[in-house]
């Protein structure tokens, strides 16, 4: 009776070692499969990512070329710009998002007669700027999908500055409308005074300043609550700067930061019409440009 019972003990043990081994050839094999396939599909992902570069690339050429298109729009991001032999003097808008931070963007100078320019994508470089200066045609500069720099006081070798951007809007020979994200800013005075029902604020500089300057005031609040120190930004409506005025009224388009005056000196002084004015201490950050339109 034991005998029996031990066999039939034996012969089951049998059966479950061979149905346990059964299973690991069946898991291995159905792993190896899904190993293959992930493997497959990655390589059909690649092939399709640079199929598409490929065609991005064709279709930004294509439109360059067509001299009945003046306008070029291209949704995909671009890693390199179509090489550009001659000349092209019906392009005068083009809209490109960038897909790497090293793009040559040299190309856009055979686009001689390009008016408005649209970057979106990762920071800019000093060459970049380098490039966007010798477009003498160059009259909008939309950069608000665009990181512009690293950090606004970023110090990364190659890559542009907030000052590199200002110095870019200071002294292009045609640009009149410059468009930055909200972080690209720059402090380029200080409220000394405030003229509440006028909206007027006079600024001690501390660079320059243009009429046609987009500026904002900003404040650093901290709060004591709940006995811990927490700081916020206050910021004010934006204000394209319309007319500048010195000391002794007369206006000026550009009033430059005399750096061998004190900062309290009269002549760094200046009166601004504001939206919103702020109070005595706010900064005055620069973020861009709208000059007015000639007439």
């Amino acid at each position: 009776m034991d005998e029996a019972v031990a066999a039939a003990s034996g012969g089951e043990a049998r059966d479950v070692s061979v149905e346990l081994l059964v299973f690991l050839v069946l898991l291995a094999v159905a792993l190896y499969k899904l190993h293959n396939r992930w493997t497959q599909d990655n390589e059909h992902s690649g092939d399709a990512d640079e199929s598409n570069k490929e065609s991005v690339h064709k279709h930004l050429s294509q439109l360059l070329h067509n001299k009945s298109i003046h306008k070029v729009h291209v949704w995909e991001p671009i890693s390199s710009f179509p090489a550009i032999s001659s000349p092209l003097h019906h392009i005068r808008e083009v809209r490109i998002p960038i897909a790497v931070s090293d793009i040559d963007l040299s190309p856009l100078k055979k686009c001689i007669r390009l008016e408005t320019l649209y970057l979106a994508g990762p920071p800019l470089s000093k060459a970049h700027l380098n490039t966007l200066q010798s477009l003498s045609s160059l009259h909008t500069l939309q950069l608000k999908q665009s990181r512009v720099v690293v950090d606004k006081n970023n110090s990364v070798k190659g890559f542009c500055k907030v000052e590199d951007v200002l110095h870019l809007a200071r002294t292009h020979t045609s640009l009149q409308r410059l468009f930055l994200p909200p972080h690209v800013c720059k402090p380029i005075g200080v409220v000394a005074k405030v003229f509440g029902k006028a909206n007027v604020a006079v600024v001690k500089l501390k660079h320059s300043i243009a009429v046609g300057d987009i500026v904002f005031l900003q404040r650093t609040q901290t709060s004591f609550e709940s006995g811990s120190n927490s700081a916020h930004h206050w910021k004010s409506k934006q204000t394209i700067v319309e007319e500048i005025r010195l000391d002794n009224h007369d206006t000026v388009s550009i009033a430059e930061y005399n750096d061998t005056l004190g900062d309290d000196h009269i002549d760094n002084k200046v009166a601004i019409k504001l939206n919103e004015v702020g109070k005595v201490g706010d900064a005055v950050m620069w973020c861009g440009m709208e000059k007015p339109q000639q007439q």
